[in-house]
This record gives structure tokens, C-alpha cells and sequence, in this order.
């Protein structure tokens, strides 16, 4: 606070800032305080009202890669970290995504349903070629989006079911 503040003999003043009809106003004061980070651009291709937030935020935990993936776990013992759906590879976001069969399978109709000729090898790539749909419909960009965070999401779920 006291670098926001520039020193020690600017504080008074700057906490006068933070104050709001001579009280003390904590939502000021966390907005001033908090680091802001610059908005990803697939922040805006994830986050729309049309889109389940369930979908969203699960694609923003794979996107970041947060989604506690037995890889992502190096704390928990466990007795194998391969994928709990095949137990052949590592449980990696990639693994359980796209190369895993069953997803590639899930991919592979999502796709042609959707008339989708990119290669949606990863999270990352999929993402970016939703950001880059400018032409035709607009109804079309929001059942691709749809289409590829209904597959995210619903993978993720089928992975902690068993």
C-alpha cells in the first residue's frame, strides 16, 4: 500500500481517496489494492451470456491449465497417475481431451456435425480458431462455441464420474 501510496507522506491522503462519505469503502480499497492483469483475448470468446457458465468456467480452469488432472496433483498420493478412462497414458489435459480415444471419437463427431474442418489438436487451438470465426452466421459461431465447451466440460465430467 505504501508504494500505491508513493511513501509514507502521501498515505493520509490516498486513504482519503478510499473513503466515501467519510466512511472507509472496502470494495475501493481491494480495486486499488489488487494486481490487474491484462484480459486474455479468449477471455471475451468464452465468457458470453448465451453460454452455460459451467462451460465457461471449465473451459477457463483447461485454458489456464488449473483442472486438477492427477498430473496437475503432484501433492496426492496416488498409486498411478495414468488416465483413469483408458489407464494407458498420463492424465494430462491433452491426454484427456484429444489423444485419449474416446475424446478424439466425441472431437471427430462435433466436428462433422458442425462442419468443422480445423485441427482441434488442444485446448489452446480450439479456442483460437472459435476467436477467428468472423464470417457466416452468427448463429453458427455460437453453436461452435457451444459445441467445443459442451465437449470440454462434458469430458471433464464423464473423467470424474468414474
Amino acid at each position: 500500500m505504501i508504494e500505491k501510496c508513493e511513501g509514507l507522506d502521501n498515505i493520509e491522503e490516498y486513504m482519503q481517496g478510499l473513503c466515501h462519505n467519510g466512511a472507509f469503502n472496502t470494495s475501493k480499497a481491494y480495486d486499488t489494492l489488487r494486481t490487474r492483469n491484462p484480459i486474455k483475448p479468449w477471455m471475451k470468446c468464452i465468457w458470453q451470456a448465451y453460454i452455460p457458465p459451467r462451460f465457461s468456467f471449465t473451459t477457463w480452469l483447461a485454458l489456464r491449465r488449473c483442472l486438477p488432472t492427477k498430473v496437475n496433483l503432484p501433492f496426492v498420493e496416488m498409486e498411478t497417475k495414468n488416465n483413469s478412462l483408458c489407464h494407458m497414458e498420463l492424465e494430462t489435459s491433452e491426454h484427456l481431451f484429444f489423444s485419449f480415444h474416446i475424446s478424439s471419437h466425441v472431437w471427430n463427431g462435433i466436428k462433422q456435425w458442425l462442419n468443422i474442418d480445423a485441427s482441434l489438436s488442444t485446448i489452446k487451438r480450439a479456442i483460437k480458431w472459435l476467436r477467428r470465426q468472423h464470417t457466416g452466421h452468427n448463429n453458427r459461431k455460437k453453436f461452435c462455441r457451444l459445441g467445443t465447451m459442451s465437449v470440454i466440460y462434458h469430458i471433464w465430467k464423464m473423467r470424474n464420474i468414474v
